[in-house]
Formats: structure tokens, sequence, C-alpha cells
């Protein structure tokens, strides 16, 4: 656990782009510490976290993996009939394919740098499709994945 005086952290931030607030010193007589403008993290309560969940579902999870892994991977695999076993399923080029255009397609709707990094839990989304032969695997962990990095980014806040 690293503790920045405000010397430190003022430095840092001119170090960075200057453009790190300056934050009041937390009650142990310490900064809190900065980094790129968030605090530290502070675990954040979650009071809407049912209708997070039921959002998160309905509007997001479901129609994506239903598009995504439901018809979309599954006839890119019909097309393209060469596979490979790994991890304990056929993988065909319908993953590959999906993964990268479901994380292009969140790109497109929003950009952010970091966007391009939902690649990853995209081929854990589509792995759970070939493991599963379903789509239910895939939404609950698509919502859990969704609602976690939301209150992830509410802690950070």
């Amino acid at each position: 656990h690293v503790v920045q005086t405000r010397e430190s952290q003022a430095r840092i931030g001119r170090e960075l782009d200057g453009s790190l607030p300056h934050r009041p010193v937390a009650s142990n007589g310490h900064d809190r510490g900065v980094l790129f403008g968030k605090q530290a993290f502070k675990a954040a309560s979650y009071p809407d976290l049912l209708n997070a969940c039921v959002f998160q579902l309905l509007l997001v999870a479901l129609p994506e993996e239903f598009y995504f892994r439901g018809y979309f991977q599954s006839t890119i695999d019909a097309i393209c009939k060469k596979r490979v076993r790994f991890l304990g399923v056929d993988v065909g080029w319908g993953l590959l394919i999906t993964v990268i255009v479901f994380a292009i397609s969140h790109t497109i709707v929003a950009y952010q740098w970091w966007h391009f990094s939902i690649f990853f839990p995209a081929l854990l989304f589509g792995y759970l499709r070939l493991l599963t032969g379903s789509i239910t695997a895939p939404v609950l962990f698509h919502v859990a994945s969704n609602v976690i990095m939301d209150w992830f980014a509410r802690s950070y806040v």
C-alpha cells in the first residue's frame, strides 16, 4: 500500500499531463492516492442491484447473446465446417469472427479505447455457447460481467 503526499501527487500529475485534481487529505492525514484523475478504490454500495441485473438481462445480455452467439456464431460455424478441438469443444471460425465483430460493434456504438478489451470476455461467451450448446450460460455470464464492471466503475469514481 503506497501513500502519496500532496507534493508527490502534484509532481506525478504534472508529469502525466497536469490535469489531476487536487484531492483533500483523508482522515488519517494522508492523501488517498490518485491515478489518472480517479481516487483509490472504495467499494460502492449497489442499492439498485436487482434493477441493474434485470436491465442487463432483458435489454443487453439476452438480445446480444441471442444475436451474436445464438445466430451469428452458429451461422458462421454452419458455413465454415472446419473445427479444432480446444478445451473440450470443437472451435470453428464462428467463435473468432463473432468475437471480433462483437468487440468492434461495441466500439462503434460509443468509442472508448478500452472497448477493444471486450474481445476477451466475448471469447468466454462464445466458448460457453460451444460448451453448453445453449445461450443460457453466456447470457448469465454476460449479465454478471456487466454488473460487476458497473460496480467497479462506481467504486472508482
